[in-house]
């Protein structure tokens, strides 16, 4: 995940907005342009891959657990776990990010590998797939793009661009 978009996603009040009744959407209820369909029974949450029951203090449970916290901290490319990584991270795509081999990379967005080369990089990121993955995790999101910036149009503040 990027850094500006775990913590803005994360925030109380961000998720206080998130749930209340006039973001919530019904299970037959579309997302504005396509068929991508938003479950109310659960809360997911990106970082650990996981549904949690959509009430107030099964998220805020989750979200202050000691494995949730654990994996925000792994994900934050300035955390101290991660300062060695940091630098590698500068040399490559905001979207990607280092693995155990230095020659493989893993989409954050897609959670796929791809191999560590301009072209393999520029393949993928252009790839359909890779494309349908984003805007999903935009509107999961709530997140909108602008030419300038990146927009959280719940709370209505910029989260900033490459930081989504």
């Amino acid at each position: 995940m990027f850094k500006n978009e775990l913590i803005h996603m994360n925030a109380k009040s961000h998720l206080a907005k998130c749930f209340t009744d006039e973001h919530m959407f019904k299970a037959d209820d579309k997302n504005s342009d396509d068929d991508v369909k938003v479950s109310t029974e659960y809360y997911y949450c990106n970082v650990c891959d996981v549904k949690v029951p959509n009430y107030g203090h099964n998220i805020e449970e989750h979200l202050t657990g000691r494995s949730h916290c654990s994996k925000v901290e792994k994900s934050d490319p300035t955390s101290d776990v991660n300062k060695d990584k940091q630098n590698e991270v500068a040399k490559i795509h905001y979207q990607m990010e280092p693995t155990e081999y230095s020659n493989i990379l893993n989409c954050r967005v897609c959670q796929a590998n791809v191999s560590h080369n301009e072209l393999a990089i520029s393949k993928h990121l252009m790839h359909i797939s890779h494309m349908e993955n984003y805007k999903i995790f935009l509107k999961d999101n709530y997140l909108v793009l602008t030419q300038e910036n990146c927009f959280c149009i719940i709370c209505k503040v910029d989260v900033g661009i490459k930081s989504e």
